[in-house]
């Protein structure tokens, strides 16, 4: 089926990237900072494909070492030094903390997460009101922080029991196949698939919404950012600047995206690219610069797993994040 075929070319073409980037040039001198990248390739990738291309981390006099995302917690190998540097879901520091993990979160890519619930567009459901879900199958994942911005949405709208919660994996080929109504996830690539497999539009609902839970975050080592402050932040801004390039320059970033990753098809990146950088920016960013973050970033998403049971002993949410090491001047979107 062509929307399986896609996803594993995802995972191949993230190898190939991954070696490609740690064969390239490096400054003179550069210092080595070992980043692992979230999960499979996506748009969200091209802030560090854009800081490479043009040599921002080389200013910095950054060389970095790459490993692909998959099937791999890159919060823990950060928090246990097998990786200096990654991308990884703002809940996963939240949960480092609780269990005693040395990570501390110094910039925030994605203030508002774009978790939402993706639907087939032949179920006649209405995006813009939610209690038209009543009778429809959702897949969930039981037992997983994930499903949390689900229960959340589902108790805000009045949903519980009023749904078909049914237990599935993480591929989306059971709402294709027809074995779900909906499923639970980022509203770029998966809704772009949709339209692909389907012909139409999907109707989505941003589930993440209904609490502000937090997304994607930048993720050192306490350690590491103690005894490299410079690199750190060095790399924090030119990040930063390939986040702005982006949002500036969405169509060359989705043709550096595919340099990268041919195996990936234009007319879907042409969706989910602009897509996913919405949720890039939310009015502090738009104040304060990108990778901006203050308690107000955090506490909803704290207070969401505290609610469902996955934050045992509440605890102060300034302790998971830091300020220090943003760009001054800030850089703005």
């Amino acid at each position: 089926m062509k929307i399986r075929r896609l996803l594993i070319a995802k995972y191949a073409s993230g190898l190939l990237f991954g070696l490609a980037v740690i064969a390239g040039g490096s400054a003179a001198a550069a210092e080595t900072i070992r980043f692992a990248f979230d999960w499979f390739p996506t748009s969200g990738d091209t802030p560090v494909l854009a800081a490479q291309k043009f040599g921002w981390f080389a200013e910095e006099g950054i060389e970095l070492k790459i490993t692909p995302g998959g099937e791999f917690d890159q919060v823990l190998s950060v928090g246990i030094g097998e990786h200096d540097i990654t991308v990884g879901p703002g809940p996963k520091v939240l949960f480092g903390h609780q269990e005693d993990l040395p990570v501390i979160a110094i910039g925030v890519s994605q203030p508002f997460s774009p978790v939402g619930l993706i639907c087939r567009p032949d179920r006649g459901l209405n995006p813009d009101d939610p209690t038209s879900l009543k009778g429809v199958k959702v897949g969930i994942q039981p037992g997983e922080a994930y499903n949390t911005v689900w229960e959340s949405y589902r108790d805000y709208y009045g949903l519980k029991g009023q749904v078909e919660e049914i237990p599935v994996g993480w591929d989306p080929i059971v709402m294709f196949t027809g074995q779900v109504d909906c499923f639970p996830d980022f509203l770029s690539l998966v809704p772009a698939l949709a339209a692909e497999e389907f012909g139409e539009p999907a109707v989505t609902y941003w589930t993440s919404a209904a609490v502000e839970t937090i997304g994607q975050t930048i993720v050192t080592n306490d350690t590491f950012a103690a005894e490299h402050p410079d690199l750190v932040r060095g790399f924090v801004r030119a990040y930063a600047r390939g986040m702005q390039w982006a949002l500036r320059n969405t169509a060359e970033a989705i043709d550096l995206f595919l340099e990268f990753h041919p195996d990936f098809e234009r007319s879907v990146m042409e969706v989910e690219a602009p897509a996913l950088q919405s949720f890039w920016v939310s009015s502090a960013q738009e104040a304060e610069g990108l990778l901006f973050q203050n308690d107000q970033t955090w506490q909803p998403t704290h207070d969401t797993l505290s609610t469902y049971g996955f934050i045992k002993k509440p605890f102060d949410v300034s302790l998971v994040y830091t300020t220090e090491f943003l760009p001054d001047p800030p850089i703005m979107p």
